[in-house]
């Protein structure tokens, strides 16, 4: 069953449950006790941490696989290193939000239309070195293109613009979180400027 669920014969699988939206498989590892980092005696058990991984369909329903990793702390409590956090690159990369298995298999779909290529880089930030690349790109290949991510960067979006006018444009969730604080903090800071005179601390209610 752990190498049908995971594809590894060194887990243990804690529970199995259908949720409405997905199948969600916890495991855990059987991992060897590791050594402190700082000073290299034999870590304490210090407690669990859940990870939810998107991982591969299973039983014709999408899945996501809960690892329990183990958290260790050091023996001496050193100031380096208080806690470590097991990491097994065989179920996934370490602040990985897909399992490995998964994104071979993403890997192997793009790889199957890109003619062996994953991603190309273009050298730069500027329009015309990206305009170029997707102007060597077949008609037919990039016709099929429906969505198109970015990273609010104006160069980046006049490209969608002009090579890809049919693609929806969606910006990364990351960028327009990143974007929403900076906003979020340059009013803080204005009121905080207009009301008291003064840039606020940590002990500050504004800030």
């Amino acid at each position: 069953m752990c190498e049908l669920l995971v594809g590894l014969p060194d887990v243990n699988v804690e529970g199995f449950g259908d949720w409405p939206r997905w199948l969600r498989i916890v495991i855990s590892t059987r991992a060897e006790q590791p050594r402190c980092p700082s000073c290299a005696g034999a870590a304490w058990r210090h407690d669990e941490l859940d990870v939810e991984l998107v991982d591969l369909p299973c039983f014709e329903r999408r899945a996501r696989l809960v690892w329990s990793k183990q958290r260790w702390r050091c023996p001496k409590r050193t100031r380096d290193v208080v806690t470590v956090v097991e990491v097994d690159e065989r179920i996934a990369a370490e602040r990985a939000g897909i399992t490995d298995r998964a994104g071979r298999w993403a890997t192997f779909q793009v790889v199957g239309v890109a003619r062996g290529q994953l991603l190309d880089v273009v050298p730069g930030r500027d329009a015309a070195n990206c305009c170029r690349w997707f102007a060597a790109q077949p008609v037919e290949w990039m016709a099929q293109i429906r969505w198109a991510t970015l990273d609010l960067s104006g160069p980046y979006r006049s490209v969608f613009d002009r090579m890809l006018p049919h693609a929806v444009q969606i910006a990364g969730p990351f960028h327009v979180v990143k974007l929403a604080n900076f906003v979020l903090d340059e009013v803080r800071r204005r009121v905080q400027n207009d009301t008291f005179g003064y840039r606020a601390g940590e002990t500050d209610p504004l800030y």
